[in-house]
């Protein structure tokens, strides 16, 4: 009897063991998975905000390369004759600020005279683009919109794909009745996309098209053309002539960085599970809080008054359906005192401080940017009626009140003046909007002024 308890009992231990060995490699491999899940989570979410940059940044080098070139146009809309010395002299100028232009050329009737830089690009002199139909319809569809139009990629007669920024120029501005020319920017479309960091996202394949200039039917332009068949993250770009699209697909295989974090895993004792699960959550936690640190201004990592002032420009030109938003100016009382008094790092700290309250105090949609100085601009999307701006501005400002900076051992107490303009869609212009939301903010702040006045 004692032998068969024995039996017995070393085979419930046996069990136990087996059954305990068993729930520690079912917690294991559950932790393992967990693991996984998480893991992949973040790579996706690091590529998807990987993703939205290189948007951003893919935007920004073509509207900076545009507003360069565009000064270029105007001087040449003055002066259609230039010399050759005053032309090398201009195009230099332009080259000096962009790395991504490859040449500039100016083409009277249609045909390139002239040309920077020469070497490399000798075939291009003298084309005529009546006998290139491709480029022609380019440039036909800038001169019949009286404004630049963005090209390609088409491939070059000097070799090398690029996107070709056509300006029509016209002897008649404004009438825009006696049509002289043409100005082409040619951009290095792969130094763009590399500039952009498109090509180095890491954990998702990416591709870009764009509407065809003739059938308006999406064109491939950059990546796999099976990415738009199932993609997980669709973006629009902003071009300073029409809207592409960009799509991107996660990859479904494990990266090799992953799977040996699983093997490691793997091999960790269940004993410190628990510290692992905290680490990875603190990190992840780390990465969430830090993940909107690359953006446009270098001081606040909001956007910056370039690119809000082409966000306000494409919402009121832009597209079929009217825009309707509040655009709210802010500006900062009593800013030069706090740099007078506690210096110039303290006004760099309100400043960061009142942007990251301003973002606090509307909606992700919306969009909060700095101006420059101590002034702000906010737009509220899909708010263009009174009662609601005004509760939103007093919402702004009741936030800004009771967020206190201390600095140094200083209380630092936000104060904030803003003026407000509502847009009804295309029936106003970003400098009447700007005038009128100015006007409001400075009568706002001089009422400020003589309430103080009346208190002393």
């Amino acid at each position: 009897m004692a032998t068969a308890l024995t039996k017995r009992n070393k085979a419930a231990i046996g069990l136990g063991i087996l059954a305990l060995i068993g729930f520690g490699i079912y917690a294991e491999e559950s932790f393992v998975r967990l693991f996984r899940e998480r893991a992949i989570d973040l790579e996706r979410e690091q590529a998807h905000q990987a993703i939205a940059l290189a948007r951003a940044r893919l935007e920004a080098e073509m509207l900076r390369n545009t507003y360069l070139s565009d000064s270029l146009a105007s001087f040449i809309t003055m002066d259609p004759e230039l010399s050759e010395n005053r032309w090398k002299t201009v195009a230099e100028k332009l080259f000096e600020k962009s790395t991504t232009l490859r040449s500039v050329g100016i083409a009277p009737g249609d045909v390139i005279s002239q040309i920077y830089p020469i070497e490399g690009n000798e075939k291009a002199l003298g084309l005529d683009f009546r006998t290139v139909p491709e480029q022609m319809r380019s440039i036909q569809r800038a001169r019949e919109s009286e404004d630049v139009y963005i090209a390609g990629p088409v491939q070059l007669v000097q070799g090398g794909d690029a996107l070709i920024a056509r300006f029509p120029i016209f002897r008649d501005f404004p009438y825009n009745q006696n049509y002289w020319g043409s100005v082409s920017v040619v951009m290095g479309f792969q130094s763009i996309v590399e500039a952009s960091g498109l090509a180095a996202i890491e954990g998702a394949s990416v591709a870009l098209r764009r509407a065809d200039i003739e059938s308006g039917e999406p064109v491939l332009i950059y990546g796999d053309e099976s990415v738009f068949a199932a993609p997980d993250i669709e973006l629009p770009v902003n071009t300073p002539s029409d809207v592409w699209q960009l799509a991107a697909r996660y990859h479904d295989s494990d990266t090799p960085g992953l799977r040996g974090a699983v093997a490691f895993i793997r091999g960790i004792a269940l004993a410190v599970t628990a510290l692992i699960i905290t680490s990875i959550l603190l990190l992840f936690r780390a990465y969430r809080l830090s993940r909107n640190a690359a953006l446009i201004d270098e001081l606040t990592h909001i956007p910056n008054r370039r690119f809000v002032m082409a966000h306000l420009h494409r919402l009121i030109s832009g597209g079929s359906r009217p825009a309707h938003f509040t655009l709210l100016l802010i500006d900062l009382n009593r800013f030069k005192e706090v740099n007078d008094n506690l210096g110039h790092e303290a006004g760099d700290a309100l400043l960061v401080h009142v942007s990251r309250h301003l973002q606090q105090a509307v909606r992700t949609a919306d969009i909060v940017a700095r101006l420059g100085g101590d002034e702000f601009i906010v737009i509220l999307h899909r708010v263009s009626e009174k009662p609601q701006a005004e509760a939103i501005v007093e919402k702004i400002r009741a936030h800004m009140h009771s967020s206190t900076l201390f600095w140094h051992g200083e209380k630092i107490q936000p104060s904030v003046s803003i003026g407000y303009a509502l847009c009804y869609g295309q029936d106003t212009s970003v400098k009447e909007l700007l005038a009128r939301a100015d006007e409001m903010m400075y009568r706002s702040k001089r009422e400020r002024l003589e309430v103080i006045s009346s208190w002393r």
